[in-house]
């Protein structure tokens, strides 16, 4: 789970979507939401 999480924050960053602050809280949110599901649609 934990290298969902820094692939996905590192892909937010490379892209300039989001700083590391808000990508990690985003993140965490979607983390509560769904175990899996969600996270992936951000990795892809």
């Amino acid at each position: 789970m934990k290298k969902l999480i820094i692939s996905t924050v590192f892909k937010m960053l490379v892209y300039g979507q989001q700083d590391l602050a808000e990508a990690f809280t985003h993140q965490a949110i979607v983390i509560e939401q769904n175990q899996t599901g969600l996270i992936y649609d951000f990795i892809v």
